[in-house]
């Protein structure tokens, strides 16, 4: 069951976990699990594109 990022608030965490993709020179992607004081898995993806 995937957590909500709310319950990360006020807690110290550190990703489980981290894969990134290179697309291209301008962009890439980061896909992290981090994991809730209840031990439940939060995923983020995030998608990065260079500013021209």
């Amino acid at each position: 069951m995937a957590g909500s990022l709310a319950q990360l608030e006020g807690h110290r965490v550190e990703p489980n976990s981290g894969l990134g993709e290179a697309i291209d020179a301008d962009h890439h992607t980061e896909d992290w699990t981090y994991m809730t004081p209840a031990d439940q898995p939060v995923q983020a993806h995030i998608d990065l594109v260079r500013a021209k």
